[in-house]
């Protein structure tokens, strides 16, 4: 027994493996052991054997080693062309400004910001997001997408907008109904005479929009001032001459100075 080979001869093996155990533990072979055979790499076909040593050795090619050899290369060949003439490499650190172009207009990306088809009311918003999109290379389908998101916003928007507007109103009219009672109408009317009085249309129109008219303390204001122009009319009466009137007693300066 070997000093190194623990308890066990290295020599008895298991039974059935035949020269298994015809070895020390340090892989030195036993005198009439049979050398273990190397298994022998298979033969390259006859057109590889053409062809420079890397290339033989290239995996991909032994794919190709039946009898149509040539044949399945050249379809390979022409599909793979075909594959890289529709690919589209990003532009890298280094790419110049007509890279780039080229690289968007092979994506998809207009020749101009105008011709993105953006359907929104708000010119101003629709003029800058044609002009974010183009420069960041959007395509017209991609850009279409997102206008049209926009706009159901909007609209979403724009229907709870109405839908608190006219809330607000009816909220107001029935808290004045029941302060002015048996007066709403008359008082109402007033109302729209101060106003009418004091604002001009376009102010008006502001006013509306900013949902102030449906206010019960503005309108309450507006009645007020309605009431006293209409009581200030009623006691001044028309002029005794025929002399012309200073227009300041017609100005709401005049209505309003006891106020």
């Amino acid at each position: 027994m070997s000093l190194l080979d623990g308890a066990s001869d290295p020599g008895q093996g298991n039974q059935g493996d035949g020269n298994a155990g015809a070895q020390d533990l340090l892989g030195t072979p036993k005198a009439g052991a049979e050398p273990q055979k190397v298994a022998e790499p298979a033969p390259l076909p006859e057109w590889l054997k053409g062809l420079p040593e890397p290339l033989q050795k290239a995996k991909s090619l032994a794919k190709f080693k039946d009898g149509t050899h040539v044949e399945n290369l050249a379809k390979s060949y022409v599909e793979l062309e075909s594959k890289l003439g529709r690919s589209i490499e990003l532009p890298g650190k280094d790419a110049t400004d007509e890279d780039k172009v080229k690289f968007f207009a092979r994506i998809g990306r207009p020749m101009t910001a105008d011709d993105y088809e953006i359907g929104l009311r708000d010119a101003e918003l629709a003029k800058r997001l044609r002009a974010a999109s183009f420069n960041a290379g959007l395509t017209k389908e991609q850009v279409k997408a997102q206008a049209s998101a926009i706009a159901e916003y909007e609209a979403e928007r724009d229907k709870l907008a109405s839908k608190a507007y006219t809330d607000s109103a009816t909220k107001a009219d029935r808290q004045l109904r029941e302060e002015f009672g048996a007066q709403y109408d008359i008082r109402m009317e007033a109302a729209k005479k101060g106003y009418e009085s004091l604002y001009s249309e376009g102010l008006r129109r502001q006013l509306a929009e900013s949902g102030v008219t449906n206010n019960p303390e503005f309108i309450r204001v507006m009645s007020d001032l309605g009431m006293q122009i209409k009581e200030a009319s009623l006691v001044r009466g028309k002029p005794s001459s025929d002399a012309p009137r200073d227009p300041y007693y017609d100005s709401m300066a005049y209505l309003l100075k006891d106020r």
